[in-house]
């Protein structure tokens, strides 16, 4: 029980870091829009911020539980939910190559994290 809650609590690490990317695009878009100074812009810089120190220090607690190579295939996840927030947030388009990219990461994670 205790190997399965870490093995969430990687991947809830790794959501933080796609939500701290998707702020950090929010920010530059909000920033290329209405200036630098803009509310939106603040608020979603200091959102990444926060996302970030929170990712760091989540990711501290995970390199002493499990091994860098581990983590770092694992890592690899957010792509995957990046991909989820360009569509569900920016509208952005997802093609026929992304999601073949999506499931090749999915599989190697997947290869990769049998043995936990």
């Amino acid at each position: 029980m205790k190997k399965t809650s870490q093995f969430f609590f990687l991947h809830v690490t790794i959501l933080v870091l796609a939500l701290s990317f998707v702020m950090s695009k929010a920010a530059a878009l909000y920033m290329s829009q209405n200036g630098m100074f803009s509310l939106p812009c603040i608020l979603s810089l200091m959102a990444y911020v926060v996302l970030t120190v929170i990712y760091a220090a989540a990711w501290q607690y995970n390199l002493e539980n499990y091994e860098l190579s581990f983590l770092y295939t694992n890592r690899c996840f957010y792509m995957i939910w990046s991909q989820i927030f360009a569509v569900a947030i920016f509208q952005e388009t997802l093609y026929h190559n992304n999601i073949i990219g999506l499931i090749l990461i999915f599989i190697g994670v997947w290869v990769n994290s049998k043995d936990v």
